[in-house]
């Protein structure tokens, strides 16, 4: 492989052309279907595409957000293992970059999704989904050592990488889903736009706890528990409260820690919200 091939990627409604890494001629392309297969293939001077080779993807896995490091190694998001992580390629069998018990990837059922981006050859802003919430992090390509970036976020996504900077969209329990810039060298950030103007007063925002249950043939369940809050009440210490559980549409969809005001109507009022994650 050269570094710097015009790209062509896409992993669910067909081909359509992704940035290009510096010089080079090779395209890559995910395959659409339930199961994409990453390909590389090379330019040729007429504009026609040699024998591809596949990469990664088929019956065993899917892959998402195929993107060409500075360098010029192709990164992605594989689930081989069960889990979204993220692998590299170029010339070489395939390598996972962190293994882990985490999500770096999500369901392609929005274009331009992201939740990586290259900070420079061997340097990926990154973002997972562990234990119930969103965790951004930094990840070092040459000694895979994640490390994390603490910001008062639970649910993040769509990151953009660029010039030392990250963009991405950020929300808790208690803010609104947000435009967020962070400075990587400083790692102080602000919030450029806020989705709602107006604000609750803490003091009636429940926070979820994210919890696991059994569910048949020995599975585990997941979800988010709100505990009633109102600041300007007192449940009795000898009663438990209603519970009002709530599932999500499924099937790849999920549940998320961020503020929703449809839950905390009912828990300032005294009754207990589930909301089922998986």
């Amino acid at each position: 492989m050269s570094a710097g091939t015009p790209v062509g990627a896409t992993a669910a409604a067909g081909p359509s052309l992704a940035p290009q890494p510096p010089g080079g001629r090779q395209r890559s392309r995910a395959q659409p279907g339930p199961r994409p297969r990453l390909s590389v293939a090379r330019l040729e001077d007429d504009g026609s595409l040699g024998d591809p080779l596949e990469i990664a993807g088929g019956p065993t896995d899917s892959v998402v957000q195929p993107t060409w490091s500075p360098d010029g190694r192709l990164a992605f998001v594989s689930d081989l293992t069960g889990w979204w992580n993220l692998y590299r390629w170029r010339e070489h069998p395939v390598e996972p970059l962190c293994p882990m018990a985490a999500e770096f990837g999500e369901p392609q059922w929005v274009f331009g999704g992201s939740l990586y981006g290259f900070q420079s050859a061997d340097r990926i802003v990154c973002c997972y989904f562990q234990n119930g919430h969103s965790q951004l992090a930094l990840l070092d390509t040459a000694t895979w050592v994640v490390n994390p970036i603490d910001l008062p976020y639970s649910a993040i996504s769509q990151l953009r990488v660029e010039d030392g900077r990250l963009v991405f969209i950020g929300a808790s329990s208690t803010e609104p889903a947000s435009i967020v810039l962070l400075d990587l060298a400083s790692r102080s950030w602000r919030v450029l736009y806020r989705s709602r103007k107006s604000q609750v007063d803490a003091g009636y925002l429940s926070a979820p706890r994210a919890i696991e249950f059994p569910t048949e043939n020995g599975l585990t369940a997941h979800g988010y528990f709100y505990p009633p809050r109102n600041c300007d009440y007192a449940a009795p210490t000898d009663e438990r409260p209603p519970l009002l559980v709530l599932s999500h549409g499924g099937p790849t969809s999920a549940a998320s820690a961020s503020l929703k005001y449809g839950i905390q109507y009912w828990t300032s009022r005294g009754i207990a919200v589930l909301g089922v994650a998986v």
